[in-house]
């Protein structure tokens, strides 16, 4: 208690909070005021908690001022949960920021496109059709409306999976076949990037699927490769292994930093900057709540400037299993 009495209190709190505190509460002890202030102190156990701190000014019944009453109130945990609160309204104000420019850029792009159509029609339509600038302009808007589709389902995909579990829905199906399917709906955004897409999947892995799943994961981790895929080839594997169906999209393009690598399956992180590279940095967290929805992992090896590999492990249902409807190879 003699080591408090005063301004001893004072050994206790930290570094850095140190002189704010001291300014406070000299100026309130001056002026004989209350006081109020947060810091953070050093515990008995050698922690640091954040603590309130409060002082009221206490007089003797003849009007002296006699010094404080006061209490210091652990507010750790309080802190942590205030953190996080304004974490999480930064990181809505990041993403509100960066959706609003990548809807606008195809909205944009498209109204141009329906712009010229207009001009085109009204000044000089035979030729417009003619020259197939009516075409030009009508494909350009397609192009933009399939981007601003697949911005809209990245988002509605989150909405969903924020609100309630995935539910599965699984049918017997080859995952070759799949890997086939979601190859050509990409292709033509694979030519724009001018990245070749291989499949190697000589086998059949038949087994109990969440298609729409399965496809969504697909479709994110190829599109993927194919944004930073750095116009080289993109290879698509499909194979069964130690028990299990394993997908695996590799490209040869930038590859992911170091130190980007760790938090690079959250919501909106991106692997680069995106003044850059488009995208809502949605695409690998959703793909990995599908496949963790599936029972399955997902990982990666990348190296900067070598590319990326992401594997897919997807375990064959148990219920198919037991009927014998599985069959690899």
């Amino acid at each position: 208690m003699e080591d408090e009495i005063g301004v001893g209190w004072a050994e206790g709190v930290h570094p850095q909070d140190f002189q704010r505190c001291m300014d406070l509460y000299m100026r309130a002890f001056g002026r004989r005021e209350r006081f109020e202030m947060e810091y953070r102190l050093l515990r008995a156990d050698g922690a640091w908690r954040w603590i309130l701190d409060r002082g009221v000014p206490r007089t003797t019944p003849f009007g002296e001022f006699a010094g404080y009453v006061g209490s210091c109130v652990d507010i750790t945990e309080h802190k942590l949960l205030e953190n996080e609160l304004r974490q999480r309204v930064k990181d809505r104000d990041d993403f509100l920021s960066i959706a609003s420019h990548e809807l606008k850029t195809p909205l944009t792009t498209m109204q141009f496109a329906i712009d010229a159509v207009i001009r085109a029609i009204r000044d000089r339509p035979e030729e417009a059709f003619r020259s197939g600038k009516m075409l030009a302009a009508a494909q350009r808007a397609a192009g933009q409306t399939v981007r601003l589709s697949v911005l809209v389902e990245e988002l509605l995909d989150v909405s969903r999976l924020a609100s309630s579990p995935l539910t599965l829905d699984r049918t017997r199906a080859d995952l070759s076949s799949v890997a086939r399917e979601v190859l050509a709906r990409v292709a033509d955004a694979a030519a724009a990037a001018g990245c070749a897409v291989e499949l190697d999947a000589p086998d059949p892995v038949t087994g109990m699927w969440d298609l729409r799943r399965i496809e969504r994961a697909l479709a994110n981790l190829v599109s993927n490769a194919l944004k930073y895929g750095g116009e080289k080839p993109v290879v698509v594997t499909v194979e069964a292994r130690d028990g299990c169906a394993r997908l695996i999209v590799e490209d040869q393009g930038i590859g992911i930093p170091r130190e980007r690598q760790a938090a690079i399956f959250g919501r909106f992180e991106r692997a680069v900057s995106e003044r850059h590279y488009g995208g809502l940095g949605l695409g690998l967290w959703i793909s990995r709540q599908c496949v963790l929805a599936l029972g399955g992992e997902i990982r990666f090896e990348s190296e900067e400037g070598k590319g990326t590999k992401f594997f897919v492990d997807l375990p064959f249902s148990a219920a198919a299993e037991s009927s014998g409807l599985l069959t690899t190879g």
